[in-house]
């Protein structure tokens, strides 16, 4: 009689602690769907937020330009650590590898990212996503909900920044930009290629090597100039153009050369129609930005004005001595300076020299030449300048 009972006995609570466990289970996980849920139409602000700040960017010469759009980045090990920084529109969090999924809340929680690093950590859990989270530098906005952090996270939608490589610059000097750059990593190219880089705004993730970004602007140049001097658009180009620029090398000089003497867009046809009469006349292209690029070391930044020894040392860089084009670009031009070298027509001027005002003023004869020498000397007293010869004094034809 004792042996039945306890039988019975054993059976009812064997079957209501298996009763009790799965309604414990369902009840976590109502539970865990109405925090889910909670927390994703919830919005609410971080704490450090603040209105009408700027993305964070990495920029030159105070282009502002915004950050591109997230996109999926290379998956890592569910195993990250985190650092994280305060931005002016949100918390930007670093995630590398070594930290847990515990880690991550408990910092993600720490830094104002979420409210409640266990419901993360539980969520992460029962959604299956704790052991896909990747490595990468996050934005999180003031008002992005728990579980968009988690989806930000397991997405790999990781915070993009913004370089930009202004028109004209050297090689040298786009090296000087890659090197300072803190978010940049790796070594650099001892030496590159003169006009081979893409003057243009490229956008990176932090710890994108260094190496990857001389690449990226290696081949922005090559299939920007692969697409402009196809034989599909051979008809595009002017007589000129096809006449002294038989070659990409001589595309690139050419247009390094506009690039160098203007940074005015209405200019530049203008400039490069001057270059094409000189050499079409077989007269010295006398430009001084190749001087400068010879005598500052191939930095195209001299500090001063050419020195009159300067214009007379023969050199191949030497416009003033020597007739044709240099023999290699002096810069790395932009998109508008190659279309100026492949679109612009002989014209009927053969000089031009500095206005004082940014620009230019252009002659068809000599004597009209020297009068506008005259005007740019008078704008050169008026200043005060000091020095031996300003690098637009000496100007083309004079």
């Amino acid at each position: 009689m004792f042996g039945i009972f306890y039988d019975r006995f054993v059976k009812f609570f064997c079957a209501s602690r298996a009763r009790i466990l799965f309604l414990c289970a369902c009840v976590l996980f109502i539970v865990a769907l109405a925090l889910v849920s909670y927390e994703t139409f919830r919005e609410y602000s971080l704490p450090i937020a603040s209105e009408g700040g700027r993305d964070v960017t990495e920029l030159v010469r105070g282009d502002v330009e915004d950050a591109a759009p997230a996109t999926p980045a290379a998956p890592a090990t569910s195993a990250v650590s985190a650092a994280s920084v305060a931005s002016e529109t949100g918390v930007v969090f670093v995630l590398r590898r070594g930290l847990s999924l515990r880690e991550i809340s408990r910092e993600l929680q720490r830094i104002g990212a979420i409210r409640y690093g266990y419901f993360f950590e539980i969520i992460a859990r029962i959604f299956g996503m704790g052991h896909s989270l990747q490595a990468g530098e996050y934005r999180f906005s003031a008002r992005t909900s728990l579980y968009e952090v988690l989806r930000l996270l397991r997405d790999g939608r990781t915070h993009y920044y913004s370089l930009t490589i202004p028109e004209g610059l050297t090689s040298l000097q786009i090296l000087d930009i890659l090197r300072s750059s803190e978010r940049l990593t790796g070594d650099l190219p001892s030496a590159l290629t003169e006009g081979s880089l893409l003057a243009d705004t490229y956008h990176y993730q932090r710890d994108t090597p260094r190496v990857r970004m001389v690449l990226r602007m290696e081949s922005a140049m090559k299939t920007f100039l692969r697409d402009v001097l196809s034989k599909d658009r051979l008809h595009e180009r002017s007589a000129a153009s096809r006449r002294f620029l038989r070659t990409p090398q001589e595309v690139l000089t050419f247009a390094s050369l506009v690039e160098r003497e203007t940074k005015l867009s209405v200019e530049r046809d203008r400039i490069a129609g001057v270059f094409f009469n000189r050499l079409s006349k077989g007269m010295k292209l006398q430009t001084d930005p190749t001087l400068i690029y010879w005598e500052s070391g191939k930095r195209g930044v001299l500090g001063r004005g050419l020195r009159r020894s300067e214009l007379r040392r023969d050199h191949p860089y030497n416009t003033y001595t020597r007739t044709g084009l240099p023999p290699s670009p002096i810069a790395n031009p932009g998109r508008a300076a190659i279309y100026s070298a492949l679109r612009a027509e002989i014209s009927d001027e053969l000089y031009f020299v500095a206005s004082g005002d940014g620009g230019h003023r252009f002659a068809k004869t000599f004597s009209e030449h020297l009068r506008n020498v005259e005007l740019w000397r008078d704008v050169e007293k008026s200043r005060r300048v000091d020095r031996p010869l300003d690098e637009k004094s000496k100007s083309n034809g004079s």
